[in-house]
């Protein structure tokens, strides 16, 4: 990502500013490990709120600084805090590619149904099977760094440990990001048929292949953006299915909202709209509305309510693209230039 004119590309690879404990507080080191005593500098490090718990704290000494301050949280993992305008930049071009995104998703369904035609549990088939899921329960791919050190997963990295058969109902539960509990039912029979299918494959993980040589080997989220840019192109990843699949589920809980909300002065359309999305993505409502939503759409819903969702394709209704259901030809409208 090209860096803004008024922002410096400036990594924690260069020379910065330190933190030290002193009393109850922190000093804070200059490059030449001098205490910093200018009142602006101070208040600059005060803003960034960097928690009192990090270590191996590195501080910009550039205040235009793309990235502000690095450091290593309680269990050791590096955090970041980035400039405000960098980071308004990095979600800009998020939700500007998503268009783009959806444009290119019949073409990549068309790739993964075909690849769980094959009869063998082959790399194709399961990164299709992985695709499939990606696509229509919103995982977060997850990578196995991640997994080890903080023991919470992702699609690629969940285990047959993970799967749960209660009566009818067949479940992926298993502690998600930020620690969080998530409990995914699998609501079609073709993608749970297949899922019990894989994990009877010998190992842990459930998103297993055999290779040329003929051993098992682990999927990873490497491998599906690796495969998915051959059909979407290099800009796209699995993320990406995550912001195009709750930008979905806000159009598809705009009439239910419209409901919640009628006669009920205490709730608002566009706070409980996200609940009910966050609700499903297993996120935050914050960090749905600031992260997953595109900005035009939630804007769009809100300010429109309550026409039905019948009479906004009729007025947002352009050309059609195929592949894609009626609520996703409505998203790309809403959000095209």
């Amino acid at each position: 990502m090209t860096c803004p004119q008024r922002l410096t590309f400036f990594n924690d690879d260069n020379p910065g500013w330190t933190r030290r404990r002193w009393g109850r507080g922190f000093r804070y080191l200059d490059v030449n490990a001098v205490p910093l005593k200018d009142p602006g500098s101070l208040d600059r490090i005060k803003a960034l709120v960097i928690p009192p718990a990090w270590h191996n704290v590195w501080i910009s000494p550039l205040e235009n600084g793309h990235l502000q301050c690095t450091g290593k949280d309680l269990k050791n993992r590096k955090q970041y805090i980035y400039h405000p305008d960098w980071t308004a930049l990095r979600q800009s071009a998020k939700f500007d590619k998503l268009k783009d995104f959806g444009e290119r998703l019949p073409k990549i369904r068309k790739a993964y149904h075909a690849g769980l035609q094959e009869k063998k549990w082959t790399r194709h088939k399961v990164i299709s099977l992985i695709l499939y899921l990606l696509d229509n329960y919103y995982f977060r791919i997850g990578n196995k760094q991640y997994s080890e050190s903080n023991q919470t997963y992702g699609l690629t990295t969940l285990r047959r440990k993970h799967l749960i058969v209660d009566d009818d109902t067949f479940s992926l539960a298993y502690t998600a990001k930020s620690g969080k509990l998530r409990r995914v039912k699998i609501g079609d029979a073709k993608a749970a048929k297949l899922i019990r299918e894989i994990s009877e494959l010998p190992g842990y993980e459930i998103f297993r292949y055999k290779n040329g040589s003929g051993n098992y080997v682990n999927m990873d989220s490497s491998d599906v953006n690796e495969y998915l840019h051959t059909f979407a192109g290099d800009k796209f990843s699995a993320k990406d299915f995550r912001t195009w699949g709750a930008s979905k589920l806000a159009l598809e809980e705009y009439e239910p909202t419209i409901q919640a909300v009628k006669g009920n002065s205490r709730l608002k359309f566009e706070t409980t709209l996200v609940k009910r999305v966050a609700k499903q993505m297993g996120n935050t409502v914050s960090v749905c509305r600031k992260y997953y939503i595109h900005p035009e759409i939630l804007q769009y819903l809100t300010e429109n309510q309550p026409v039905t969702l019948a009479n906004l394709f009729i007025e947002q209704a352009q050309e059609k693209v195929n592949g894609l259901s009626q609520i996703e030809n409505i998203m790309l409208t809403i959000i095209r230039p």
